[in-house]
């Protein structure tokens, strides 16, 4: 009978609303959201750069992972966390007594809760280390180009691009072939390599130099694989062009070089045997902290007292 069949429904019927798990993905959600409202909203910012931490993704993920931890995992079990449900993956170790309650206005804080759950930064457990899958934007060739984003704001007043129509043109085949030319000295004891959003520091550790009787010229490249390429191709090992190490590292104007990125620092290391000249490489060669620019930069000798420390020790200068 059709009343029977909906009198058993209702009494089978089971509200969620107050069971133990609701209570428990209740307290997941307001936890991970109040952690990213802290580091982005209430905790100091003097970068004035935006932290993050995919609030919406992270509260997408409470049910799943509420549902995982405290339901269906099993001794033995193991979870990969990528970082838009990191926040919930620390609210879960804090609720289990496996996070200290002082690392939770630390999100993204250097020596805090990492961006993506590593199992040596991290303090509180983490099955596997996780990382950025980046962008690859596909070519006609078939190949993929690999681009890296960064929310740092650049003064783009800092490239003085030219003003004239020849000027801008000569500027756009420079970039466009791996580099270009930022700063020429009158009389350079120093060449100055960043990519990036390392060009400021860069340009800042040339101010720097400059006081301390050092000048230097600042070349910016925009493809390390192109110069690369070109050197290659001078050493017999290719046949592409090669005119841009001439405009970027004339031999007349050799010098000690310092090479300085964000990313591993081999990357330009090959740049000082355009001369033949010595040189020193800054970079990320360690998986690190996160953090403010200052303190991460600061962390892998990639601030500006670093490359001016590096270039000084580069040419004898105390």
């Amino acid at each position: 009978m059709p009343g029977h069949a909906a009198v058993q429904c209702a009494a089978h019927h089971v509200d969620t609303t107050t069971t133990p798990l609701h209570e428990i993905e209740q307290r997941l959600l307001w936890l991970s959201t109040a952690i990213i409202h802290h580091a982005n909203r209430i905790r100091p910012n003097a970068s004035g750069m935006k932290v993050g931490g995919h609030q919406a993704s992270s509260a997408s993920m409470v049910s799943i992972m509420t549902s995982l931890w405290f339901e269906q995992l099993q001794p033995g079990d193991r979870v990969s966390v990528k970082p838009h449900a990191s926040p919930v993956l620390h609210a879960i170790n804090y609720l289990l007594g496996d996070l200290d309650a002082s690392y939770l206005p630390r999100l993204r804080e250097f020596g805090g809760l990492q961006s993506y759950p590593s199992r040596t930064k991290d303090p509180d457990p983490v099955d596997y280390s996780t990382g950025s899958v980046g962008i690859r934007l596909g070519r006609p060739d078939g190949t993929s180009a690999y681009i890296r984003l960064s929310t740092r704001p650049v003064d783009q007043l800092l490239a003085a691009v030219p003003q004239d129509a020849a000027g801008r043109e000569r500027r756009r085949r420079h970039v466009l072939a791996g580099g270009y030319v930022m700063r020429r000295a009158a009389n350079p004891s120093l060449t100055l390599v960043g990519m990036g959003a390392l060009m400021t520091e860069t340009l800042a550790a040339a101010d720097r130099l400059a006081q301390h009787g050092v000048d230097a010229d600042v070349v910016c490249v925009t493809g390390p694989g192109l110069l690369f390429e070109a050197l290659q191709a001078r050493q017999g090992r290719g046949d592409g062009p090669t005119w841009i190490l001439d405009q970027l590292f004339p031999a007349g104007r050799a010098a000690p070089m310092v090479t300085v990125l964000d990313g591993h620092p081999h990357t330009l290391a090959f740049l000082p045997a355009v001369n033949g000249v010595r040189g020193t490489q800054l970079g990320v060669s360690r998986f690190g902290q996160v953090g403010s620019l200052e303190d991460v930069y600061r962390y892998h000798g990639i601030d500006t007292d670093s490359i001016v420390g590096a270039a000084l020790d580069l040419v004898g200068t105390v």
